[in-house]
């Protein structure tokens, strides 16, 4: 009996498979990148060498980079015009996404014109094709559509992870209230380091 138990090779235990990840990039357009835009955000020329650094790691770990892109029709009853004055016109040069964004292949897009990008069945529809539980927010604004976004996608049952410092907003008061309002009500707030942390280890325990 003893020969035969020293025979048997014991068998690793099989490890379920963590739920497939994206990173969602709100807006990352030129309507807030570009210095010569009327509505330009200057604290995303910090963001963007942090944003870089967050697209490698989901290519390199083989996960799906998405992106959403805001811009409405400029009608009377269009409540972002009546609120704002102004909105992102379709098909204007200022719509179009802003690099590093911009020369990515294969980057799937979904369009908005609210303030959460899970509005859009279309995204819903891929996320749910590709089994992708857990999103990544990152980009603009970070009280507005990334808190929108946020939200609903908790609220559609989602696990979201907030990039804290990969997105930005008009005012680093309102940035940190609503990283502080995700973090208590619907999200997990990491840095990019704490990030590359999590999803390194996982990719190397899944090749194990």
């Amino acid at each position: 009996m003893g020969l035969w138990q020293k025979s048997v090779k014991k068998r690793k235990p099989v490890k379920s498979r963590k739920e497939g990840a994206a990173l969602l990039i709100i807006d990352w357009q030129r309507f807030f990148i570009d210095p010569h835009s009327p509505a330009f955000i200057p604290e995303t020329v910090k963001v963007r060498s942090r944003l870089e650094a967050l697209i490698k790691l989901f290519q390199e770990t083989g996960l799906p980079v998405l992106a959403s892109t805001h811009s409405n029709r400029a009608d009377d009853d269009n409540n972002f015009l009546k609120f704002y004055g102004r909105v992102i016109k379709r098909e204007s040069k200022w719509s179009a996404l802003a690099p590093p964004l911009s020369p990515l292949k294969n980057l799937k897009t979904f369009e908005k014109e609210t303030y959460s990008a899970f509005e859009n069945p279309r995204l819903c529809r891929f996320l749910k094709a590709h089994k992708i539980k857990r999103i990544v927010l990152a980009g603009v604004q970070t009280d507005r559509c990334l808190l929108a976004s946020a939200l609903s996608g908790f609220d559609r049952g989602f696990e979201i992870i907030v990039a804290a410092d990969v997105c930005s907003s008009r005012s680093k008061f309102r940035h940190r209230m609503a990283l502080n309002l995700m973090k208590t009500s619907c999200a997990r707030v990491l840095k990019l380091a704490e990030l590359e942390r999590l999803f390194r280890s996982q990719a190397t325990d899944e090749e194990k």
